[in-house]
This record gives structure tokens, sequence and C-alpha cells, in this order.
């Protein structure tokens, strides 16, 4: 039957004694062990082991992030197209990108914009805070890709 209790071994070449943790022993009468890992050799495999296993769980977190933060953009996303899509708000951008342009070769009309109780002025405003206060710090910032803002528009 082989033997598993700690036996000092000697190694031939350096002559140093260290304590066997893990052996195997051929049998009673042969003390050599046939195999034998010192407790350093235990430590430094456990110590590899348990930086595996932080690495892997390192890896798993970043995954994870990478996942809410998509998740976080689609929530985004789809305010900006809730609000967008809004008959009010609908109607103001149509008014900034079809009439705006056309109009402002009218003295009148520059006018009128320059009025900040103007009904023109206002919607031309209301539209302009909405990218410039609520959407771009948003792409700023990296909390919205620009590709999916330029999608929602």
């Amino acid at each position: 039957m082989g033997r598993t209790e700690c036996q000092e071994s000697r190694h031939a070449s350096s002559g140093w004694h260290a304590c066997c943790v893990v052996g195997v022993f051929a049998d009673e009468a042969n003390s050599s062990p046939s195999f034998c890992m010192t407790a350093e050799w235990v430590t430094a495999i456990s110590s590899l082991a348990t930086f595996i296993v932080i690495a892997a769980t390192a890896a798993a977190a970043l995954i994870q992030l990478r996942h809410m933060r998509n998740s976080n953009q689609i929530t985004v996303i789809n305010e900006i197209l809730r609000k967008m899509d809004s008959p009010d708000f609908r109607e103001k951008l149509d008014f900034v990108w079809t009439e705006l342009p056309s109009k402002f070769e009218e003295a009148p009309f520059r006018r009128r914009m320059l009025d900040v109780d103007s009904d023109e002025s206002r919607r031309a405003r209301e539209v302009g805070n909405f990218f410039d206060g609520a959407v771009a710090p948003l792409v700023k910032h990296g909390m919205v890709d620009r590709d999916g803002v330029r999608f929602a528009s």
C-alpha cells in the first residue's frame, strides 16, 4: 500500500531537505517517493489557480459592463425616439427642416425670429434646445453612440 504522510526527502544534486506535502510512495519497504511536491510548489500552483480565477472573473465583469452599457444606450435612444415621434415635436422638427430655410430669406421673418416670444422663434428654439441640451451631452460623454443618434434622427 502507498503512504501519504509527510516525509523528509533529500534532493540528490543540491543536498537540501524538504518536507513532502503530497507524495506517492511505492510501498512500506521503499521510503523514497516516486512523486513529491513541496509546500512551495503547492503555494505556487494555488497562486496560479487563483490568478486564473480572478482573470476569468474580470473578463466576465467587462463583458457584463459592455452589455449594461448597450442596454442603457437602447433605453436612452428609445427615449429620444419617443420625444422625436411625439406629434408636437414632429411638427416643430418639420418646421425647422422644411420651412425655416426658405423663410429666412424674408426680412420680416428674420425680425420675428429675433423676438423670443414669437411662435417661430419658440419652435426653432425648442428643437435646438432638445438636440443641444439633451442629445449632445449624451454623445459627448459617450453615453450614446453617435451612430445611434444618427439612426434616431
